[in-house]
């Protein structure tokens, strides 16, 4: 047997023992539902006996849209659509089950998701305290220097807005000349640690 052949009956035995922990999740959410192939049996299930071919998950109420081999990602979907608020739903009442898996799972996301709002909200309140420092520097600078934190504006852009390339690649090759003609021009006044290490690179 090649390692090619190895690697992948790995891969598949992993999903099986991956699927036959979704379809106990699902026993024990709801005894209603079922999970029927669709298509041909793949030996990787006649060799294992772990439930590897493609299937389609349904109950009395709805049958899943489409079949496929991972069943986590089937259950998901069929979870969202039609469990939550099913009145024929027939629990076994053991736990952990599809729905506390599945509502652990969007805990999680939603505090991720909270996380990351609040990591962009204080990023972005960084950067118009530095906005504004370079604004204040600018407006008692000489020219020269003005056009700097003008560059060093363009590299530091606000986050989350689209990036002008051009712009950005047009700056930074001023600053790089700047750089090595006079160095003693750059200060960190008015510089990010983002742009001040792109002045610098």
């Amino acid at each position: 047997m090649t390692d090619h052949l190895e690697s992948e009956l790995e891969r598949l035995y992993a999903l099986g023992r991956a699927n036959r922990r979704t379809m106990e999740l699902a026993r024990r959410h709801c005894l209603h539902m079922t999970f029927t192939e669709w298509g041909g049996r793949g030996l990787a299930e006649q060799v294992s006996g772990l439930p590897i071919n493609t299937r389609q998950v349904s109950s009395p109420v709805a049958r899943g849209k489409g079949a496929a081999m991972n069943l986590d990602w089937i259950v998901s979907g069929f979870y969202d659509r039609q469990c939550i608020g099913c009145q024929q739903r027939q629990p076994t009442g053991e736990v952990p089950n599809l729905a506390s898996v599945m509502e652990e799972r969007k805990a999680k996301a939603a505090a991720a998701a909270e996380a990351d709002r609040q990591a962009t909200d204080q990023l972005h309140r960084r950067w118009e305290q530095q906005a504004e420092h370079r604004r204040a520097i600018i407006a008692g600078a000489d020219p020269a220097m003005a056009g700097v934190l003008g560059d060093i504006a363009i590299l530091d852009h606000e986050p989350g807005a689209s990036e002008d390339h051009d712009a950005i690649r047009d700056a930074l090759g001023r600053l790089t000349a700047l750089a090595d003609r006079a160095p003693e021009t750059f200060t960190l006044a008015g510089c990010s640690p983002r742009s001040a290490a792109l002045a610098s690179a």
